[in-house]
């Protein structure tokens, strides 16, 4: 009876985490650098699935900018943008590798699948909003705004990358 609670609640949780982190990775922005979307025509999957706002800039909304810069416009928000289809095409198959191993422990021939699903999930939440970020940037400059802020995160995000892509060399898995 332990296990299948165990398995409950991780079930819940992950699924959880999953949409909360994918939600904001699949809202759609005009300033995208990879302007790439899929339609989502159901109310509902947008509401489950797309995030009204980013979370790039972090904790808290950038209230000096425009509006467009951290919210996403009402005809947008049927366009699940290709970052968030690429973290729920990795999600899903690791989350439910996850559940089904949860148990009985990885085999041996799944340790490689789970390490790279792993490596791009992370890869992926590193350049969402990189990508977000830099558009934004572009659209700023080009609209002659100045928010110092901006550019202070996009060296985070290049910072945080570049240790990861140190890090995954360094472990030799890539």
């Amino acid at each position: 009876m332990g296990k299948v609670l165990a398995l409950l609640c991780a079930g819940l949780c992950g699924t959880a985490t999953g949409l909360l982190l994918g939600r904001y990775a699949s809202a759609w922005f005009p300033f995208r650098l990879v302007p790439l979307y899929l339609p989502v025509k159901s109310p509902f999957l947008q509401r489950l699935f797309i995030a009204g706002e980013t979370c790039a800039w972090g904790r808290v909304q950038p209230g000096e900018l425009p509006q467009r810069y951290y919210k996403v416009r009402p005809g947008d928000r049927g366009k699940l943008s290709v970052w968030g289809l690429l973290f729920y095409l990795d999600w899903f198959p690791l989350f439910a590798l996850c559940l089904v191993t949860w148990g009985d422990g990885l085999p041996e021939g799944l340790r490689p699948v789970m390490a790279f699903l792993l490596a791009a999930l992370a890869g992926l939440l590193l350049l969402e909003p990189l990508d977000f970020l830099l558009g934004a940037c572009r659209a700023l400059r080009a609209e002659g705004v100045r928010y110092p802020r901006a550019r202070g995160l996009v060296i985070v995000h290049l910072l945080l990358l570049g240790m990861a892509l140190v890090l995954a060399f360094r472990l030799g898995r890539f």
